[in-house]
């Protein structure tokens, strides 16, 4: 297998071929210089500080990047020293300990985005943020934005709501969020709420469910290297067992859950529509007791892969995985798996019903009484070996 990453600026997404066994992975580094901008000035820090009193550094250099005008040159607008989402100083697990400069107000940051002055101000660069703490709930919630929003590596500790919002790109990669609404949310572009290519150090987690239930994705959904948690507190939580919610949605390239990534309760993929693959490989998930993965009914243009990558390891998943009535344009491989649970509860792979050209089922370990079943399923060939 094959796994070619595209770099951002070629529309990154993932796309899984079957060749050889090797994986190729392209991508670019990014190489960000230090420090915030050297004159803050321009027409929409000038119009911002007519709307907001005592702006912080970090709001400035926020407004100052984002100008139109803006001769800034770093990939994104320092919350603090650096402009660099890798360096140390930006790394969000110690944001509660970061002064009140880092702070960009949620409030400023809508503004930035409803506003028509404002958004007649800002570069198609859009909002590109790292290393701030958003204080405040950010309410994007059917707005439509016409540029792409950046918060990398920065920390959101109150619920970020883009509930029916309407975006260009959105890349949250590495920073700590609490729980995220996010249903019938439109992405024109690409989505990232985890790895894109770049080593940011930590992984994108959010504290609470990611809900994109019923949203639009023109682009990859990845969530690489991300760690995801249900809802612990019910009040908030649509689909309590949920860590990630993407049923019904329509996503036009791949959905990439794979390379390192956690999920500590069920990711729900029921009658999602991708029009590329569908890639779980290298991933872990966990929900001991209950189902793990459920993709009833989903569609995958191409292939849909649980399988070990270099580096990441095997796929492993406590708890059932189910992807009954799912639909495979390609391949449907299961490779290095590790189907784990508890005596007396659902574990292993259910493919009733589904539909696929090829079931590869290679090296892969059943615990615990844990089973493949392929009732009434529809198969042109099936690969497999002894051993499994």
């Amino acid at each position: 297998m094959t796994l070619l990453l595209r770099s951002r600026n070629s529309r990154r997404s993932i796309i899984a071929v079957i060749s050889t066994m090797a994986i190729l992975v392209v991508g670019d580094s990014m190489a960000g210089s230090h420090g915030p901008p050297v004159a803050a000035s321009g027409p929409l820090l000038k119009l911002a500080e007519a709307q907001f009193a005592g702006l912080t550094p970090a709001e400035v250099s926020l407004l100052a990047h984002s100008d139109l005008q803006s001769r800034e040159v770093d990939d994104f607008a320092a919350g603090g020293t650096s402009a660099d989402p890798s360096d140390s100083s930006n790394d969000p697990t110690g944001a509660d300990k970061w002064p009140h400069d880092r702070s960009v107000r949620a409030e400023l940051i809508r503004w930035m985005c409803v506003d028509p002055r404002a958004v007649a101000l800002i570069d198609p660069r859009g909002i590109r943020l790292t290393g701030a703490r958003i204080e405040g709930k950010l309410d994007l919630s059917h707005v439509r934005i016409p540029f792409g929003i950046a918060l990398v590596r920065c920390s959101i500790p109150e619920i970020l709501d883009l509930t029916s919002a309407d975006v260009a790109t959105l890349d949250l990669n590495g920073s700590r969020t609490n729980r995220i609404n996010a249903e019938q949310l439109h992405v024109r572009g690409e989505a990232d709420f985890g790895w894109d290519n770049h080593w940011w150090g930590t992984p994108f987690e959010p504290a609470g469910e990611l809900d994109l239930s019923s949203s639009r994705i023109d682009g990859s959904a990845v969530f690489g290297t991300g760690v995801f948690h249900a809802s612990k507190n019910p009040a908030y939580t649509l689909s309590p067992e949920a860590a990630i919610d993407l049923s019904e949605s329509t996503i036009g390239s791949d959905v990439a859950l794979c390379c390192g990534m956690v999920a500590h309760g069920m990711v729900d993929l029921d009658r999602v529509n991708v029009s590329g693959s569908i890639e779980l490989s290298g991933a872990h998930f966990e929900n001991a007791g209950a189902v793990a993965v459920t993709g009833i009914s989903a569609k995958a243009g191409h292939d849909i892969y649980l399988t070990d990558l270099p580096v990441y390891g095997d796929f492993q998943a406590e708890g059932l995985v189910q992807f009954p009535a799912a639909r495979a344009g390609g391949l449907f491989w299961v490779n290095h798996a590790h189907f784990k649970g508890s005596d007396g509860s659902p574990n292993g792979l259910s493919l009733g019903s589904a539909s696929m050209r090829i079931l590869s089922w290679q090296q892969v370990e059943l615990q615990k009484n844990a089973k493949l079943d392929l009732g009434w399923a529809s198969v042109d060939t099936i690969v497999d070996d002894e051993q499994s």
